[in-house]
């Protein structure tokens, strides 16, 4: 119940700055688009899409918990949030939920511009630091960063300065 209400405050956060009634939604790290069933069946976006790197967990998704009519507004495929397969401005509303914190540091600005080529409204919510930090974690490495920092920057010359609204839990 709290991601469910989590997941709908991030995108009614994100909905409210949207210029769509009914916006294209791209979820990047949608693992196996939990996420996305929620929003496919508390909301009435126009279509909803996922990609992820993990073919596994995208072959996960629980359309037994949707009806049909919802199941076929939910498109998934494998995709690299550095690389993302669409073209400029496909979507109204990207998000990301704890995806970000696997981007190595090299990759963190450009993946950021990805997400901002595909669409013009962003919602980030990530394991945020006051200071970038490298962590061990099952064999790899994750990278918590200060993103209000890098954020205000990019958001800043998006917004002309109007500033940003920040969803917490």
């Amino acid at each position: 119940r709290r991601r469910q209400a989590f997941i709908l405050r991030l995108y009614d956060t994100a909905h409210a700055l949207c210029t769509a009634r009914h916006p294209r939604v791209l979820e990047v790290g949608c693992g196996a688009g939990f996420n996305l069933a929620i929003l496919a069946d508390q909301r009435s976006p126009d279509s909803l899409h996922g990609v992820d790197l993990n073919t596994k967990s995208l072959g996960l998704f629980p359309r037994r918990w949707l009806g049909g009519e919802l199941s076929r507004k939910v498109f998934l495929q494998v995709g690299d949030a550095s690389e993302l397969p669409f073209a400029p401005d496909s979507f109204d509303i990207v998000f990301t939920v704890g995806t970000l914190i696997h981007v190595p540091p090299n990759d963190i600005l450009h993946t950021l511009d990805e997400l901002w080529r595909v669409a013009p409204v962003v919602a980030i919510a990530e394991y945020g630091s006051r200071f970038a930090e490298e962590l061990q974690w099952r064999g790899s490495y994750l990278w918590k960063r200060p993103y209000r920092e890098m954020l205000d920057t990019k958001v800043n010359s998006i917004a002309g300065g109007a500033g940003w609204n920040e969803v917490k839990e």
